[in-house]
Parts: C-alpha cells; structure tokens; sequence
C-alpha cells in the first residue's frame, strides 16, 4: 500500500499514520472517491492517488464486506480515514459499558443539576459532595435525579473526592 503524488499521512499536513483502526472498525469510503482498476483510489481534500498493493486490494475487499478482521485491513482503513477518502465507523456496543460516572460537587447545586440533566439516567451515577457549606441542597439534587451520595465533611479537592468516591465502590 503506498500513497503516491503531493499525498502525506495524514490530515494535519504531515508526520507518521495513526495506529491502524482496531478490529470491530468499518469505513465508509466517501462518495467523492473514485475507484480505477483494481489498485488506485482518488478523492480526499486535497486531492490524493492512492495505489493499493496486492495485500492492499486483498484489505480494500475486506473493509467493503465488513469491519477491520485483519492487521493490513486495518492499516489501511488508517490511511483511506487519514486521507479523506472514507469515514471511520466505530462498532456498536452490545451492551452498555460497566461504568459509573463519578462527579466530585462543593455547593453549586444548580451546576450540579444542569451536568446531571445532561448526563440522564444511562448510567449509574455517585455524586461525592466534598465538604459542601449546605449539604442538603446537594443532596436534593443527586437524590432528584436517582444519583448516589457520598458526603465528606472537609473539602479536599476533587482528586481526593475522586479517591473517596472510588473507594465507595463508584467507580473500578
């Protein structure tokens, strides 16, 4: 595989590729590229030639079927997305991740409010209150948007809440 002409590797105008796209990645090559004969690729913005060896075809036919499966597939879906010629296509969770969001709070309760209506109820949450001056309003508001609370009388920053919250179970 090899990008031949003013073409570089990537987006930002030069320097090294990317990692190749982990498995489970499709592309979705974009509509303005164009295929000629079985080993060249043109399109992206600018303008790139893209000749495909034949472990490039062999990758290029891979990634039409599918997701990344192979180490050449996925190198080469890193240099069509670095190159503007497809759009990377990230896997669908089955599952929702096993995680719990974690938010350190010192008073502020309407800020506490606002970032918990803008995460909803997709995951668990544990609002760690650091050491607030009117804990019950805190409280309130975890309590109204079916958050845990974790209080700590003293204020000690968010990392240490972070470490307190963790410790709690909230998050591992």
């Amino acid at each position: 595989m090899s990008i031949t002409g003013r073409a570089r590797s990537d987006r930002s105008g030069g320097g090294p590729a990317g990692p190749p796209l982990p498995a489970g990645f499709g592309v979705v090559i974009d509509p303005g590229t164009k295929q000629f004969g079985e080993d060249t690729l043109f399109g992206g913005t600018p303008a790139r030639v893209l000749r495909l060896s034949r472990a490039g075809r062999a990758a290029l036919a891979e990634l039409r079927t599918g997701p990344v499966r192979s180490a050449a597939a996925g190198r080469l879906a890193r240099k069509l997305t670095d190159a503007g010629l497809a759009s990377p296509h990230p896997p669908r969770l089955g599952a929702r991740p096993d995680v719990t969001v974690l938010i350190p709070a010192r008073d502020r309760p309407a800020l506490l409010d606002r970032c918990l209506t803008a995460l909803g109820r997709d995951y668990p949450v544990l609002v760690v209150d650091d050491g607030s001056l009117d804990p019950a309003a805190v409280a309130d508001v975890a309590a109204a948007h079916g958050a845990a609370l974790v209080r700590r009388p003293v204020n000690g920053g968010a990392g240490p809440a972070r470490n307190t919250g963790h410790g709690a179970g909230g998050a591992g």
